[in-house]
C-alpha cells in the first residue's frame, strides 16, 4: 500500500481515527471478543452461515478391531447347488445321505431359508435354530462347533 494512502496518515488530526467513540477502541469489546469468542452465543449466526462445521463434534470413533462377519448360506441354496458340489468333490452321497463340510466351500454359518429334500449331514461352525430344525426333520444331522444359542439365532 502506498504510504500516502495509509489510514494513520489520512486520519491525522481527528480524535478517534475512524474508530467511532474513543471508548470503542479499547480492548476487544468493540468487536465482540477476540478470536472465536461468542461462537455459541452472539456470533452464532455468523458461524452457522460461514463455518457450519465448527459445531460438529466428532468422538473417538469405533476401535480398530476387525469385525468377524460370518459368511452364511441357506439350506435352499445348498439344495440348488448339490449336483455341482458332488461333481467337484466338495460333497458326497453315502447311505442316502449327503455329507458336506461348509468350511470347505467357504461358509461359516447355515441358515434356514428354503426347502430341503435330502437328508444332509452338515459340518458347520454355527447354524440358526430354523436350519437345525429343518435338517433334523428331513432325517439329517447337523454337526456344529458352536451350539446354536436358544432364542437368539446365533
Amino acid at each position: 500500500m502506498a504510504l500516502k494512502n495509509r489510514k494513520t496518515r489520512k486520519y491525522r488530526g481527528s480524535r478517534t481515527c475512524g474508530g467511532g467513540n474513543a471508548k470503542m477502541r479499547r480492548g476487544a469489546g468493540h468487536r465482540g471478543g477476540r478470536g472465536n469468542a461468542g461462537a455459541f452465543k452472539h456470533h452464532k449466526s455468523w458461524y452457522m452461515r460461514y463455518d457450519p462445521s465448527y459445531f460438529i463434534h466428532k468422538g473417538p470413533g469405533r476401535p480398530d478391531v476387525p469385525r468377524v462377519i460370518p459368511r452364511a448360506i441357506n439350506i435352499g441354496a445348498l439344495e440348488e447347488r448339490l449336483d455341482a458340489y458332488i461333481s467337484s468333490g466338495l460333497a458326497e452321497r453315502k447311505d442316502s445321505k449327503v455329507y458336506i463340510d461348509l468350511s470347505k466351500i467357504g461358509f461359516d454359518k447355515l441358515l434356514g431359508g428354503g426347502v430341503t429334500k435330502n437328508a444332509w449331514v452338515i459340518m458347520a461352525k454355527s447354524s440358526s435354530q430354523i436350519a437345525s430344525r429343518k435338517i433334523s426333520e428331513a432325517g439329517g444331522e447337523l454337526r456344529t462347533e458352536a451350539v446354536a444359542s436358544q432364542g437368539q439365532g446365533s
